[in-house]
């Protein structure tokens, strides 16, 4: 998408921890991916982590919360997402 003069916008919910620092650390060194991501106070950053035995993917292990999203996180995406459509 990118070659074609796409822009990809990456929205979703952070945890105010350091896997959403390393996260955005990333995308901020990355020059072709817009961080729009929204941090919240009710839940952690998404950890995925992968079990790899003989260059294959055995196990993936997800760290997340289980809480509903609130209303104020819906609120929250939903304008990081209108402010990035043009």
């Amino acid at each position: 998408m990118i070659s074609l003069g796409g822009k990809a916008v990456l929205v979703g919910l952070v945890g105010n921890d350091d896997a959403a620092t390393t996260l955005r650390d990333r995308l901020r060194h990355g020059e072709q991916i817009t961080d729009a991501l929204v941090t919240t106070a009710h839940r952690p950053t998404i950890c995925k982590t992968r079990y790899i035995a003989t260059h294959q993917q055995v196990v993936r292990a997800d760290e997340d919360s289980r809480l509903p999203l609130q209303p104020e996180e819906a609120e929250a995406l939903q304008r990081a997402i209108d402010a990035r459509l043009t």
